[in-house]
């Protein structure tokens, strides 16, 4: 086949456009419809990567032609986290590391697998996510919210990025896994930081050298693993060992029996355990933080919503049944899941040439599409960059084909706890916002960051809790642009 690729940015000597796109990724890729159209090529390292940013292509790749595009390859680098045997501290062997560090064990987690293999691991999973299980995870919601609320002071200032994670893991370890995680929440949350940034962004090709040296990259991600491994162990053994059925997600898979007959390794139960406990924090926190974030700055949508609590609520704790009714409150979840989509961009990798908008592309491409990206194409979304969230009004909001709006992915590597974050998200809001009116502080330098997969804000969140007893302005509902004329004066309490 004669291939053709699009047009894209030339490439240096090289190293491609690697540079350029590390210096700003959501820069680099929101740059090259407005220059090249649909599709681009760019150039990480020497071997072309193909970005496509209509919604009909992210479509192709995910569910109509989802079995060439497969997602192994693409996350190579995370089955040092979600694929291989760990190695232990003690009785370092370096032939043993080699081997395990090259993927040798095929001990994948969900993440990390396609085809039947992904099917089968994702049905064990998926019964952690029913109706009933998420009635009883609603409750920890409410109660680990209103625990966190209760050292929180008027007045006083918080890492609103950080509450978030603390809050999110802890939530995440009890529903899933029921597992107070107390005192070693922080101590978890630093191992996890650099276990990410190790596995999704080496600084150098030498930092992934196996040498367990303490001072070394490598030789610190083994550190950092080891409470990791020591909690995902004794976790694991309480569970396999106990007669009694918890109902948890670790439950299942420490009983669940495989196709084979045989029960899940340990390296297959630690795969999921990982993927779920990270996963399941990571993402809800940054959603919660920009959120959070996107009201401070747009007061006229904080009031609407307070409003609508008020209303619905009249300060009580949020129920689950009280959910169908905060409409408001889902549009303005939805709204910044648009602006602020926690993962900002995924990747599939060709298994066999393909053909899609006039090009033909090659087998063994990586394709790159980028939530960030589509969901601001201003041809879709009117004002793209405002937070309107009546865009989301499911009566006279705006129209939006499929695949343009993708916060959770799509097709069968879909989001497997979009619902339980949904979920979450609107629970911990309606809890906070009856109470704590968070601000933040006046001067703060907010960035993306995108070193990870996820979104976060570079330098946190600094926000000062002010109390929802101040005399504030009602708006009218804002406009495409976020304009509001304000009503009267009341009282929020």
């Amino acid at each position: 086949m004669a291939y053709n690729f699009p047009q894209g940015p030339r490439p240096r000597p090289l190293v491609g456009n690697t540079l350029d796109f590390r210096r700003d990724r959501l820069g680099f890729l929101s740059a090259l419809p407005q220059r090249y159209g649909n599709a681009a090529t760019l150039y990480l390292g020497r071997k072309p990567a193909f970005f496509f940013a209509r919604p009909q292509a992210i479509r192709y790749f995910l569910v109509d032609n989802a079995a060439n595009f497969t997602n192994r390859e693409v996350i190579r680098s995370l089955r040092y986290l979600l694929g291989d045997v760990l190695v232990p501290i003690d009785g370092f062997s370096p032939r043993k590391l080699i081997k395990t560090c090259c993927g040798c064990t095929n001990k994948d987690g969900m993440l990390a697998t396609d085809g039947e293999a992904h099917h089968q691991q994702r049905q064990v999973a998926q019964s952690a996510f029913n109706p009933q299980q998420l009635e009883k995870y609603s409750h920890v919601m409410v109660e680990y919210t209103e625990r966190m609320m209760s050292a929180w002071r008027t007045g006083s200032r918080v890492d609103i990025s950080q509450e978030m994670l603390r809050l999110t893991l802890q939530i995440v370890a009890k529903t899933l896994f029921d597992l107070q995680l107390g005192q070693h929440t922080d101590q978890l949350l630093e191992c996890f930081k650099y276990l990410i940034r190790f596995s999704t962004n080496p600084l150098f090709p030498w930092d992934r050298l196996p040498l367990n040296i303490r001072f070394l990259p490598f030789g610190k991600y083994l550190r950092s693993w080891q409470p990791v491994d020591q909690l995902i162990r004794e976790t694991i053994a309480i569970h396999r060992t106990s007669g009694e059925d918890t109902g948890s997600l670790l439950y299942r898979l420490s009983h669940v029996k495989k196709r084979d007959g045989g029960m899940m390794s340990y390296e297959e139960i630690r795969a999921q355990f990982f993927l779920m406990l990270d996963a399941g924090h990571n993402t809800t926190s940054n959603a919660l933080t920009w959120t959070l974030y996107l009201l401070s700055e747009h007061p006229h949508v904080h009031t609407k919503l307070v409003s609508e609590l008020r209303s619905v609520l009249d300060g009580q704790a949020p129920q689950i049944e009280d959910l169908g009714k905060l409409k408001y409150l889902e549009m303005v979840i939805k709204e910044s899941l648009r602006l602020y989509p926690p993962i900002w961009g995924q990747a599939r990798f060709a298994s066999n040439d393909f053909e899609i908008d006039g090009y033909k592309l090659p087998a063994g491409s990586f394709v790159v599409f980028s939530q960030w990206v589509t969901h601001r194409l201003p041809d879709i979304f009117s004002n793209p960059n405002s937070f309107w969230p009546e865009r989301f009004d499911a009566v006279s909001g705006e129209p939006h084909v499929p695949y343009s709006y993708f916060p959770f992915g799509g097709g069968y590597h879909s989001c497997i706890g979009s619902t339980y974050s949904m979920l979450e998200a609107k629970l911990v809001l309606a809890t906070i916002l009856q109470r704590f009116h968070p601000v933040l502080v006046p001067g703060s330098v907010v960035v993306p960051k995108t070193r990870s997969i996820t979104l976060q804000p570079a330098f946190g969140m600094p926000m000062i809790l002010k109390p929802l007893v101040a005399t504030v302005s009602t708006y009218s509902s804002p406009d495409l642009f976020g304009n509001g004329k304000p009503k009267r004066e009341v009282a929020v309490l």
